[in-house]
């Protein structure tokens, strides 16, 4: 059980979802008849209602929409017939795109006709003119009753495509009746269409037919530039495997390889696959460490610069031998 708001907005009662599914079916059945009634000079087809926690929309398809010149006359019966609060009702009148579609207008076109004057012969095969043209896979059109004899009789009349059993009936065909009164007894009138399939839904049915079967254009064909070897025997070749791009040293193995090599993986989702990306990238050394480990690498060599040699400014001998003389040592000068 949930709590629902009466129709009346007086307060919140509870209930359960059979009997909201119960209430809001009865709804809907009683507003289709009065509408039927008030609305059939009109070309009502349809009602649709839309309940927010606010308000209740209601939208109105018809044939004949007299840009909504009813709107409000009706707005107050529905209030009053059904216990609305005052301002919760919102009515709207839409016209429907494509009314040869529709099986409640044609009935009540073909409802009206025959009261005019109009033959019934001449009605009935205008009616299912303008429905094939409207695009419909098939209609059928059925005239029971007093027509013009005391007798009664039944005239049908069929064109295109019609299923009649199957889940598919509920999506496909579009039925509706009518009654007409005249003076010499009830006439029926009974208006089936086959819908078309339409993907968007908005003229049929989404789900297609069983047996439908849709044809796909080929692919434009891509003409070879360079003559192509064909392989008649054997095994056939396996896939070239991509090779990487190399270029410059790289080490694979080794404590080094911790220090000089920075990887990378990443994964590109693709509409073939999963597209892998590795990268590797050997840093230099770099006593600084900047740049790159400061550690070098266990085969560098480092070469050096000899030092800039420094000439003697006098003659130095050289000693081939033996201990070297030691140095002359100043003679003290004599006196007088």
């Amino acid at each position: 059980p949930f709590l629902s708001a009466g129709r009346g907005g007086k307060m919140a009662v509870q209930i359960s979802k059979k009997r909201k599914f119960d209430t809001d079916g009865i709804f809907k059945a009683e507003l289709n008849k009065f509408l039927t009634r008030e609305l059939a000079e009109d070309g009502y087809s349809g009602v649709e209602v839309r309940v927010t926690p606010t308000w209740t929309e209601i939208i109105i398809l018809a044939t004949r929409t007299q840009n909504g010149r009813r709107i409000q006359e009706l707005t107050a019966v529905l209030q009053k017939s059904f216990g609305f609060p005052e301002g919760s009702v919102e009515l709207y009148a839409e016209k429907l795109a494509i009314s040869g579609l529709c099986a409640i207008a044609q009935a009540e076109s073909l409802h009206y006709k025959p009261l005019g004057g109009l033959a019934m012969r001449r009605t009935c095969y205008g009616v299912l003119w303008f429905i094939m043209e409207s695009g419909a896979e098939g209609c059928e059109v059925m005239v029971p009753g007093k027509l013009r004899g005391q007798r009664a009789k039944s005239m049908k009349f069929v064109d295109g495509l019609m299923i009649h059993s199957g889940d598919l009936v509920n999506y496909y065909v579009d039925t509706t009746m009518r009654h007409m009164l005249l003076r010499q007894g009830v006439l029926g009138i009974k208006v089936k269409i086959m819908l078309p399939w339409d993907p968007p839904g908005k003229t049929g049915p989404k789900k297609p037919l069983p047996d439908h079967v849709s044809i796909v254009e080929p692919k434009d064909e891509i003409l070879p530039t360079t003559p192509i070897s064909e392989q008649k025997g054997g095994k056939p070749e396996p896939p070239a495997v991509p090779q990487p791009f190399v270029d410059g040293l790289m080490i694979h193995s080794g404590d080094p390889v911790n220090y000089y090599v920075d990887t990378a993986v990443r994964h590109v989702l693709l509409r073939q696959g999963v597209l892998g990306i590795k990268v590797k990238i050997m840093l230099p050394w770099d006593p600084t460490g900047k740049i790159g480990p400061k550690k070098p690498l266990p085969d560098h060599v480092s070469i050096v610069e000899p030092k800039d040699e420094i000439l003697p400014t006098t003659p130095i001998s050289e000693q081939k031998g033996g201990k070297p003389e030691p140095p002359a040592m100043p003679q003290p000068v004599p006196t007088a």
